[in-house]
């Protein structure tokens, strides 16, 4: 083969492969602007449900809770340009494994389940009982006494005690930090040798604080094993699992009303890439 053959085959690979890497530029940067849309339609959805969180006063938060997941999913729909289309809302849901609404005493789980019969297919957005913030004080170190205390944690620096063990005089008595009568429960627990969160503003709010954010977290966990039983029901092979998250700002989200909303799975067109999103945002803290 002569040096002008070898030229030309040099200059068609060259050429070829050029062509090839800028077409795979050209498909990552599509992608890159779908991922960026997509984020910007899901953030819009959350804003939507947060304005309608505010717009409420506590007395009527179970409707408010309801009408903040209402707004988040017709902002999707009106975004993807599907609020006309029953099967596009249908799938869409397929996406959104859990959405939680929480506020100072516990929260409400906003989950898929699919209520289909025959060839008639639905999927219906479900809310589950409010789960309260409960701790059981059941242990306390060694020469120390146990109170048994059950606490339902209502604030920041509050809680109902439940003392069926009469270590406190009465059945049931609202704890605050704030409150004059706090000095004389605690005086009573550290003069009988007691251990108890209650005697110590610091240990109260960590443990207060811990198990918010674990309750979530295993609320979380649970709503994905039965989305995912679902999900793969209704022909979604992806494996939804809770995502990796700031722990610090868990926690912050978790002290006051917000809303978590995570979207995973999402299949991104012209790509064999998936779209996934998780948001926490109350009035302090935003983690997208």
């Amino acid at each position: 083969m002569k040096a002008y053959q070898f030229c030309i085959i040099f200059m068609i690979f060259s050429v070829t492969m050029m062509l090839l890497r800028e077409e795979s530029i050209n498909e990552e940067l599509q992608v890159k602007n779908l991922l960026t849309d997509n984020k910007t339609l899901f953030d819009k959805a959350v804003d939507a449900a947060v304005d309608r969180l505010r717009a409420y006063n506590e007395n009527d938060w179970e409707y408010a809770a309801d009408e903040a997941v209402s707004s988040f999913y017709d902002s999707l729909y009106a975004s993807l340009d599907i609020m006309d289309s029953p099967d596009g809302r249908e799938s869409l849901k397929l996406y959104i494994p859990a959405i939680i609404i929480s506020d100072n005493e516990g929260y409400y789980v906003y989950f898929t389940e699919d209520v289909s019969e025959n060839d008639f297919k639905e999927l219906k957005i479900r809310r589950s009982e409010k789960q309260y913030y409960i701790y059981s004080e059941s242990n306390a170190p060694e020469g120390k006494r146990a109170t048994d205390f059950i606490m339902r944690f209502t604030g920041k620096e509050s809680c109902i005690v439940s003392d069926f063990a009469g270590v406190l005089g009465s059945k049931m008595q609202v704890f605050d930090y704030g409150g004059n009568e706090n000095s004389e429960l605690t005086e009573l627990l550290l003069k009988n040798n007691y251990y108890s969160i209650l005697t110590d503003l610091e240990s109260f709010e960590l443990k207060r604080r811990e198990l918010m954010a674990g309750m979530i977290e295993n609320s979380l966990k649970y709503y994905c094993n039965v989305h995912n039983s679902m999900a793969h029901q209704n022909g979604v092979e992806y494996e939804f699992n809770i995502p990796d998250y700031d722990g610090e700002l868990f926690l912050q989200a978790a002290d006051g009303v917000a809303f978590w909303a995570f979207f995973q799975g999402y299949p991104i067109k012209g790509s064999d890439k998936f779209y996934n999103c998780f948001t926490v945002s109350n009035a302090r803290v935003v983690e997208k």
